[in-house]
C-alpha cells in the first residue's frame, strides 16, 4: 500500500491542506470570501471545511491503493484572539477525522509549531512560503511529483511544513537528513497523538 499523509493549517478564511499520496504531493486550499462574524456563519464555514476535507480524504482513499491516512493539524487553545472559532473548527475536524475508516492517526500541534520550525516566533508569511519551496525542491529530488492547486500562499505553505513533520516521522531513507538540513528543529517536536 502507498503512503497517505495529510497536513492541515486550519483557518476559517483559507484552510491550507497538503497530501502525500504515494510519491505525489498535492497542495490546495479551502477558501471562502464570506465573512465569519456571526455564530451561524462560523458554524456554516466549519461544516464547509469539514465537507471538503472529508471528501478529499475519502476520494483519495477509495481511488488509490493507500493505507489509512495519518493527519497532522494545528490546534489553538480555546482562548485568545480569534481562538474560539479556530478551536471549534479544529476540534470539529479532529472528531470528524477520527470517526472515519480512512484516517488512522491524528496528531495535533501547538499554534506556535511553525514558529518552532522556523526557529523564531517572529517569522513572516513570505518566509514560510520560501521554506516550503525549499522543502518541495528536496521532495522533488527524492522522486515526489508536486501538484499545487493555484499559487502557493502561506496557508498552503504552512500545511506543507506540518506535513513535512509526518514525512520525517516516516523515516524515508536519505530524506530525513535533507529535511533536517533545512529545518533542524523538526526532530524536536512531538505533538499530541489522538490515535
Amino acid at each position: 500500500m502507498k503512503l497517505f499523509l495529510c497536513g492541515i493549517d486550519p483557518s476559517l478564511k483559507r484552510t491550507g491542506v497538503s497530501f502525500v499520496v504515494g510519491n505525489n504531493i498535492i497542495i490546495k486550499k479551502y477558501h471562502s470570501d464570506e465573512g465569519c462574524t456571526y455564530f451561524e456563519q462560523v458554524l456554516e464555514r466549519v461544516r464547509e471545511i469539514e465537507d471538503c476535507l472529508i471528501h478529499d480524504l475519502e476520494t483519495i482513499y477509495k481511488e488509490n491503493n493507500v493505507s489509512p491516512c495519518k493527519v497532522i493539524t494545528e490546534t489553538p487553545p480555546p482562548m485568545g484572539q480569534f481562538s474560539a472559532g479556530l478551536y471549534g473548527l479544529d476540534v470539529h475536524l479532529i472528531l470528524s477525522l477520527l470517526s472515519t475508516v480512512f484516517v488512522s492517526t491524528v496528531i495535533a500541534v501547538n499554534p506556535t509549531y511553525v514558529g518552532h520550525l522556523h526557529g523564531t516566533r517572529k517569522y513572516t508569511k513570505t518566509e514560510s512560503v520560501k521554506l516550503a519551496e525549499k522543502v518541495l525542491s528536496v521532495l522533488e529530488e527524492f522522486g515526489f511529483q508536486v501538484k499545487i492547486e493555484g499559487r502557493l500562499c502561506h496557508d498552503m505553505a504552512e500545511s506543507l511544513l506540518m506535513l513535512t513533520r509526518l514525512i520525517y516521522l516516516e523515516n524515508l531513507p536519505g530524506l530525513n537528513e535533507r529535511i533536517v538540513e533545512l529545518i533542524p528543529n523538526i526532530k524536536n517536536d512531538k505533538g499530541y497523538k489522538f490515535r
